[in-house]
């Protein structure tokens, strides 16, 4: 879908179970003329207009409501915005005093119950799939070659960069579970949700992580390039050259000493070639061939 120029996007940079904070975060965005129009797992799409007080709350709903309930919902203030799966989000006017859509926690503890299931599950599995993941990157590292020499190499170092990224979406997946048992925890106990949770550090604190893990991840394309970019492959000169290596006939103390020639590809003698590589942590690295 293309944005007009009176909608802009933001990066969600918080858990979608924290509802309490995206409830605020909308409101204050609403104050600044940033109206919420949708949602997904990574964008909120506002649309620019007046600076206004708005309320929003966030409902969990297991099933879609039909028209009459949401026209009941109209009647008493709350109009609904967007959904993101469960998660229904309604509005109204700050100064409207609209009745709360929960006035009893325990009560409202209970529509969480299903979410909480398929949130539990999901932290079984990406941890069932990560103990796999975890294996198949020990391998990979360990039974080639020595750890510090697969780390000189770029393949070897995307490893440890891929399975740090790996363990972040982890995280990520966990820590929304941890927010939404908090959440019911409070609620069960007959405390109300805050609905004006503090949310500019947090935000902060999440921007700033998820940005470093994308750059992170953006690493295990560039270093392939990057290695491509650098490597040169040509042909092993005869005589003394300034390559920091002992050639064959150093080793032999044979002044004599005939080399094999072998097959040609681009002028280069693969019997006989010079291939120079790169990686971050080995800046300089040759790779000869001598026959």
């Amino acid at each position: 879908m293309r944005m007009s120029s009176k909608t802009v996007r933001r990066f969600m940079q918080d858990d979608i179970w924290n509802i309490g904070r995206n409830e605020s975060w909308f409101s204050g965005m609403a104050e600044k003329g940033f109206h919420l129009r949708s949602i997904g797992r990574t964008f909120a799409l506002f649309e620019k207009g007046e600076p206004t007080k708005t309320n929003y709350r966030i409902d969990v709903m297991n099933t879609a409501p039909g028209p009459e309930q949401l026209e009941l919902y109209e009647e008493f203030g709350w109009k609904l915005v967007c959904h993101i799966k469960e998660l229904y989000i309604f509005s109204s006017p700050e100064n409207s005093a609209c009745p709360e859509l929960h006035t009893d926690p325990a009560e409202q503890s209970f529509t969480l119950e299903t979410v909480d299931r398929k949130l539990k599950y999901q932290v079984i599995w990406i941890s069932f799939l990560m103990m796999i993941f975890l294996g198949m990157m020990a391998a990979l590292f360990l039974l080639n070659q020595t750890p510090t020499l697969s780390l000189m190499e770029v393949t070897g170092l995307q490893i440890p960069i891929l399975l740090f990224v790996e363990l972040y979406v982890s995280y990520s997946v966990i820590r929304n579970y941890v927010s939404l048992r908090r959440l019911k925890r409070t609620l069960s106990e007959g405390r109300p949700m805050n609905h004006k949770e503090s949310w500019r550090l947090p935000r902060l604190i999440n921007g700033t992580i998820s940005v470093f893990f994308i750059l992170t991840a953006f690493l295990t394309i560039y270093l392939p390039v990057a290695e491509i970019i650098q490597r040169e492959n040509y042909s092993l000169p005869e005589k003394f050259s300034n390559l920091p290596v002992i050639r064959l006939i150093e080793i032999e103390k044979r002044p004599d000493l005939k080399r094999q020639t072998g097959p040609f590809s681009g002028g280069v003698d693969f019997l006989n070639s010079v291939i120079t590589g790169w990686s971050p942590m080995a800046p300089v690295q040759y790779e000869i061939n001598e026959h």
